[in-house]
């Protein structure tokens, strides 16, 4: 095997890690949102923790990116 080849497989393997691993925080965060929204009443502190969801998100996206 050449070096190139050596090199796109292990690109292709650490895109594919990270794939599963933003798909598995989404499910973890997801999870947590429907843990909280039952105790959740007012919509103040709804906005704030869909937000932090967002933020958390596009943090994890550019971690992957």
């Amino acid at each position: 095997m050449s070096n190139a080849t050596m090199t796109s497989m292990a690109a292709v393997t650490l895109n594919f890690i990270s794939l599963i691993g933003t798909i598995f925080i989404g499910l973890i965060c997801i999870f947590m949102l429907s843990v909280l929204l039952p105790s959740i009443i007012r919509k103040h502190n709804l906005v704030l923790i869909l937000i932090a969801n967002n933020y958390l998100a596009l943090l994890v996206f550019a971690l992957v990116a």
